[in-house]
C-alpha cells in the first residue's frame, strides 16, 4: 500500500461541493485486467490494500475515503518497433523487387508489426492512491502532476460526475522566501532552487549565494522544508505540490489495519494543514522588511 511506504508525493485537489461519495459508483468503474487480451491500456479502481482485488474498491475510515487507481499499460519500445519495421520493409522490397514501397504499404507493415509486438508484451502495472476528506471537499492525490494524475482526474470525473481542480492560491511567488524569513512553523531544511530555467537557476542550501539571487529579484521555486516535528518535504508553492514527503515512522506489526492507515492519513493531513495555515498567515503578512533582510544577509 503506497500510502504506508516511505516518502510520498502529494498534490491537493478540490472536490466540487455537489459531488458525494457513492461506493456503487466506484463499483461501476472497477479495474479490468488486460493480461489475456491485446488491449494497450486499462484503468480502474481496486482495493487500496491489494491491487489484484476489486471486491472492496474503496476504504471508508471515518471522515476519509481511501481510493486506489490501478493503471496497466502494454507498450512497445519505439526503437524495437522502428528496427523491425525497417527490416520488414527491406524484406518486402527485395521480395517484390521494387525500389520503394507505397505509403499505404509502409503504414500497413508498421501496424501489423506493432500488433504482433503488443501480443507478446506483458502489461506493466502501477497503483496511485488518493485520500478524500469528504466533509470539507478536499482530496490528496498521492502523486505529482503528469500522466497518472491526468488519468486519475478523468477516472474520478467518470465515476462521480464532477471535475477535480487544483487548489488555487492568491499569491505564492514569495511564500517560501517569507517562510524562510520569519515563519514560526516552517523552516528551510535543505536545498533550494531559485529562478527559472536551467541557465538561470541557483541551487543551494542557503547562505550568501541564495541571498544574492533573491536580491537580484529571483524567486524560490522549490525548497526542502521542515514543518516542526510533522515531517520534511520539498515544496513547490505554485500549486502546493509536496514532493518526497517524509513523515514520522508509523509502527507496523503484522497485517495492515485501519488504525495504521488512519494514523498515516492524520500525519499527512497535519503536514498539509500546517503549510496551509502558514500560507494564510503569509497572505496577510507585512513583507516590507524582507528586502532589507535579504540585503543585510549578503
Amino acid at each position: 500500500m503506497p500510502l504506508l511506504k516511505g516518502a510520498v508525493n502529494l498534490i491537493e485537489l478540490v472536490v466540487p461541493a455537489e459531488v458525494v461519495f457513492d461506493d456503487k459508483q466506484v463499483r461501476e468503474h472497477l479495474f479490468m485486467d488486460i493480461d489475456d487480451s491485446y488491449d494497450e491500456f486499462s484503468v480502474g479502481w481496486v482495493n487500496p490494500s491489494d491491487m489484484f482485488d476489486t471486491s472492496a474498491p474503496s476504504q471508508v475510515l471515518g471522515e476519509y475515503v481511501v481510493l486506489s487507481m490501478r493503471v496497466d499499460k502494454r507498450t512497445v519500445p519505439g526503437a524495437v518497433l522502428k528496427k523491425l519495421v525497417a527490416k520488414e520493409i527491406r524484406r518486402v522490397m527485395q521480395e517484390k523487387q521494387v525500389p520503394k514501397l507505397s505509403r499505404a504499404s509502409r503504414i500497413e507493415i508498421k501496424a501489423r508489426i506493432q500488433i504482433e509486438l503488443l501480443r507478446k508484451a506483458k502489461p506493466t502495472s502501477a497503483t496511485f492512491e488518493a485520500v478524500w476528506r469528504v466533509h470539507d471537499h478536499r482530496l490528496f492525490f498521492l502523486g505529482a502532476p503528469g500522466s497518472p494524475m491526468d488519468s486519475f482526474l478523468e477516472l474520478f470525473s467518470e465515476t462521480f460526475g464532477g471535475d477535480l481542480t487544483v487548489t488555487e492560491h492568491e499569491r505564492n511567488e514569495d511564500f517560501l522566501a517569507w517562510a524562510w524569513w520569519q515563519s514560526e512553523e516552517i523552516s528551510i531544511a535543505g536545498r533550494m532552487v531559485i529562478g527559472e530555467g536551467p541557465e538561470q537557476q541557483v541551487v543551494c542550501a542557503g547562505g550568501p549565494e541564495a541571498f544574492k539571487a533573491l536580491a537580484l529579484g529571483k524567486k524560490i521555486s522549490q525548497a526542502q522544508i521542515r514543518v516542526d516535528d510533522k515531517g520534511v518535504c520539498t515544496l513547490v508553492p505554485d500549486v502546493m505540490v509536496f514532493k518526497g514527503m517524509k513523515l514520522p515512522t508509523v509502527a507496523a506489526a503484522g497485517d495492515i489495519d485501519d488504525g495504521l492507515v488512519l494514523e498515516r492519513i492524520h500525519l499527512i493531513t497535519e503536514m498539509v494543514d500546517a503549510v496551509r495555515a502558514e500560507y494564510q498567515e503569509y497572505l496577510g503578512a507585512d513583507l516590507s522588511g524582507m528586502p532589507e533582510w535579504v540585503e543585510e544577509s549578503i
